[in-house]
């Protein structure tokens, strides 16, 4: 069972990506989504934005962690996601237990390599209100070249 736990993580994150839409839930001045935000610097270039939502489900056994957000501009999108057979926990998650996906005007322009163990996301803190970590690692570019994501944060309300 340990050797398909990567291939099964892989599949249900799979799945769990390919199912979602993106929702917006902050309304414009509110106030919260001030506290919920997200940031990473690739080729030299920050982004950052908002974190707008992130949630617990079960997904073929899996229990997954999904944190999205939107740009400060509102034309992108971000998904981060970790996948484990327990409870998610504070600590550190590889690929292919961690996901990262980033979308401009709705196109991928970033997202991890499921099949190499380079990028990762660390889960600082969880509780019923919110999740907070950092991350980091290879990713492709929108040219299918390998791009290098640093000093990833985020928090975002559960």
């Amino acid at each position: 069972m340990q050797k398909s736990l990567p291939i099964l993580l892989a599949v249900a994150l799979m799945a769990l990506f390919a199912s979602c839409t993106k929702e917006n839930s902050f309304e414009e001045g509110s106030g919260k989504a001030n506290i919920y935000t997200w940031r990473f610097v690739e080729g030299g270039q920050e982004y950052s934005g908002i974190m707008d939502t992130a949630y617990v489900e079960e997904v073929t056994g899996i229990k997954v962690l999904s944190a999205e957000g939107v740009s400060n501009d509102g034309m992108d999108n971000i998904m981060l996601a970790v996948g484990a057979l327990n409870d998610i926990q504070p600590g550190t998650y590889t690929s292919p237990e961690a996901l990262f996906n980033y979308l401009n005007n709705g196109n991928i322009k970033y997202e991890v390599d499921m099949s190499r163990m380079n990028f990762s996301i660390i889960i600082t803190s969880i509780n019923s209100e919110s999740v907070s970590g950092t991350f980091s690692g290879t990713v492709f570019g929108e040219d299918g070249s390998d791009r290098e994501i640093t000093e990833g944060t985020f928090t975002a309300p559960l």
